[in-house]
This record gives C-alpha cells, structure tokens and sequence, in this order.
C-alpha cells in the first residue's frame, strides 16, 4: 500500500495546487494540471493508494469552491476503486 500525506496549506491556488498534486503524487509529467487530469491518474494506480489530507481548513481557504471540488474527487474515487481510499486528518476523531 501507497500511503500519501497531503497538506492543504501547501496548496496555496489552483497551479500551485496541481503542482504540488503532481510532485507528491508522483503524477507524471504529462499531467494536464486539472481536476480530469487527476482524476484519470489516480483512477490509474496499480497498487492500493491511501490519500490522508491534513489541514483542510486552509485547503478550503485557499482555493475556496476548488478545494470543495478536489475533496469531492478524492472521495468519490475512494468509493468507487477498490484500490484507493481517502480520509480528513481529523474527520470522524470525536474529541
């Protein structure tokens, strides 16, 4: 299993995002820098890939509906691939 970190507070707006996506992914380098793009890599993966996002609060902040949008892939490839699961750091963590 592949597990990948992501921190939202790097991905300050929607270049540096994908950028960033791109480098800690290990995306190649022919990535297209869009939400598709992404999605057709991720969907891509031979081996289980785990996604953990820690700070989403500034991802959101960040990138506003963009970042609403990046989550909602990231979870709507979790439910549909065996091969790939995401999480919130946090979300689901009663206090």
């Amino acid at each position: 299993m592949r597990i990948f970190i992501l921190d939202g507070a790097a991905m300050t707006d929607k270049a540096a995002a994908h950028e960033y996506l791109r480098r800690t992914l290990c995306l190649p380098e022919y990535y297209g820098g869009n939400l598709d793009a992404l999605a057709d890599c991720l969907a891509g993966f031979n081996s289980h890939t785990h996604i953990i996002l820690t700070s989403a609060d500034r991802l959101y902040q960040n990138l506003g509906e963009y970042g609403i949008m990046l989550v909602e892939l990231f979870r709507e490839l979790s439910m549909g691939a065996a091969a790939f699961s995401f999480a919130v750091d946090g979300e689901g963590i009663e206090e």
